[in-house]
């Protein structure tokens, strides 16, 4: 099968990574030809539009449906940008493709709620590459907090830093370097990079993933971070968001306050086990090759023509 990737993206993007760049490498090692573009190529059974906000591409495909009336062309919309300044841009798109990919079921009924539009769940693989690590957790006074992500999320961690109480923080994140004072709280920002990630996962004690509640654009955020921090062998603390709650039984979802709270009343053994658990479910659930694989049956579906 020949597959094209239409997108200005690059590995600077984690959303690149998930959604085509380890997709792309586990489909080439299945034997399909995989073409990574910002313009479509030539006579392709499948064309996929990632998320980034190019003006012509509702006109690129378009035009590649009129070209090639027999290719699917797909969209992969993991964010939440129905309504506005990128709504028009959405809504185009959503309508001229022919299937929608997704990364949630949060993001799924969204789109059958507000578009009226059927969408093909397809979840994040894991990304930050470590040697596999023990699971660790040992009780102490005064905790290593890790969190890392997007900028984009940096205000749903300040929300809660009142609820971190003692412990140390480290924050991993884009253009950021230094000790900053937040309400009475040093932190440490260290700059982004996924080699970094894991390093700082390393020497955590406790990773913190908190998200508002109260905005369907995170409300429909994946478990990407969540499935990294557990294989990592550290135990996590992270808000009820839908995506997270399939990994309840490895990690405390709930409030973070009430998370380090909870861990006190529980034995080293306990967090241990739950993390070991979730290692090995995460291993037969998130793997590059069972995504890409779930990539594979969806593009080779009764409309392909391959």
């Amino acid at each position: 099968m020949r597959i094209n990737y239409v997108t200005v993206a690059n590995d600077k993007l984690a959303s690149f990574r998930y959604h085509i760049k380890t997709p792309a490498i586990e489909l080439y090692k299945l034997g399909h030809k995989v073409f990574i573009s910002s313009k479509p190529v030539v006579d392709c059974d499948a064309y996929i539009f990632h998320k980034h906000l190019r003006k012509e591409d509702p006109f690129i495909l378009k035009e590649i449906k009129s070209r090639h009336p027999n290719s699917k062309t797909i969209f992969i919309c993991c964010d939440y940008h129905l309504d506005g300044k990128f709504s028009d841009h959405y809504h185009k798109m959503i309508t001229y493709c022919d299937h929608l990919v997704v990364c949630t079921s949060e993001m799924s009924r969204i789109l059958l709620e507000e578009c009226n539009k059927e969408s093909t769940i397809i979840e994040d693989p894991w990304e930050v590459k470590f040697n596999e690590n023990l699971s660790k957790f040992k009780k102490k006074d005064i905790y290593n907090l890790l969190w890392f992500g997007s900028r984009t999320n940096l205000n749903s961690l300040f929300q809660i830093i009142p609820d971190l109480k003692n412990n140390n923080l480290t924050v991993v994140t884009e253009h950021e370097s230094g000790v900053f004072k937040i309400k009475d709280k040093n932190i440490n920002f260290i700059n982004h990079s996924q080699s970094r990630v894991g390093t700082e996962l390393d020497l955590c004690d406790i990773v913190i993933i908190p998200q508002s509640l109260d905005s369907k654009s995170k409300l429909v955020k994946t478990h990407n971070r969540l499935v990294d921090t557990i294989r990592s062998g550290r135990f996590t603390i992270a808000s009820p968001i839908p995506a997270y709650l399939e990994l309840k039984d490895f990690a405390f979802i709930g409030e973070i306050g009430a998370g380090l709270d909870w861990i006190e009343f529980q034995k080293e053994s306990t967090i241990t086990n739950m993390i070991d658990n979730g290692k090995e479910y995460i291993n037969n659930r998130f793997s590059p090759l069972i995504i890409g694989k779930k990539w594979e049956q969806f593009l080779l579906g009764p409309s392909s023509g391959y």
